[in-house]
């Protein structure tokens, strides 16, 4: 056997072996097959969706949005604040007047933030 069909070999050995890995870890080597699977009765569905009570389902939603919708917010609003923070202590003047001021007035500010400050 030729060193070019033991690269071959090992190259189509290596692809397979990277191609069963796939399918393993995408969950696509066990899939159901949806010809097979239980129907429930149309009235049965009618029943179940009538027991739904929607103006709850329709609470939790609002809940669920408003959550998100907060934490997108707290999110954005970091986001600029740590660009704006980045910008202005890009400039080393500006490093170096806040350090003067923090440090003339340092007792000042953790006597703020012990009594409960900013």
């Amino acid at each position: 056997m030729s060193s070019e069909d033991k690269d071959f070999g090992q190259t189509v050995r290596g692809l397979a072996e990277a191609a069963i890995i796939k399918i393993i870890r995408e969950g696509t080597w066990v899939q159901p097959s949806y010809q097979n699977r239980v129907q429930l009765p149309a009235q049965f569905m009618e029943e179940v969706w009538a027991l739904v009570d929607t103006d709850k389902v329709k609470q939790e939603l609002a809940h669920n949005i408003e959550k998100e919708l907060a934490n997108r917010l707290v999110n954005f609003i970091a986001t600029e604040l740590a660009t704006d923070i980045k910008s202005v202590l890009s400039v080393k003047e500006r490093r170096e007047a806040i350090r003067a001021y923090v440090r003339k007035n340092l007792n000042q500010i953790v006597k703020t933030t012990e009594q409960g400050g900013c």
